[in-house]
């Protein structure tokens, strides 16, 4: 092990063959948290909306099944962001969508 950066090299990734086998899943609801060296995110998917019966009220929730677990290291975050962001931008300019910047975060996601 090094003693410091300057005696470290770095050294390119090679990312592999992506597992067929391994799904995607929709998950559009999260929470965040974060300890001195990691931030923990948790990935959820809520059913379509199922007919209620107006008479009884409306339901005092919503469940949502997890679906994922991430630990990611506090060191990496701000570049796993910086991608998130550039990648969000050429979906824009590709698509001519264009994402709610501004879109408020409530019930959606939580932080410590």
């Amino acid at each position: 092990m090094p003693e410091n950066h300057d005696d470290a090299i770095e050294l390119p990734i090679h990312w592999g063959d992506d597992d067929p086998n391994l799904p995607f899943l929709v998950a559009a609801h999260m929470t965040i948290n974060h300890d001195e060296s990691h931030f923990y995110i948790r990935f959820y998917q809520i059913a379509p909306p199922v007919l209620h019966d107006k008479s009884q009220g409306p339901p005092e929730s919503i469940n949502a099944t997890q679906v994922a677990n991430l630990a990611i290291p506090a060191t990496r975050i701000t570049s796993i962001v910086k991608a998130l962001t550039t990648n969000a931008k050429k979906f824009e300019e590709r698509t001519g969508i264009k994402l709610d910047w501004e879109a408020k975060i409530d019930g959606d996601a939580e932080s410590d």
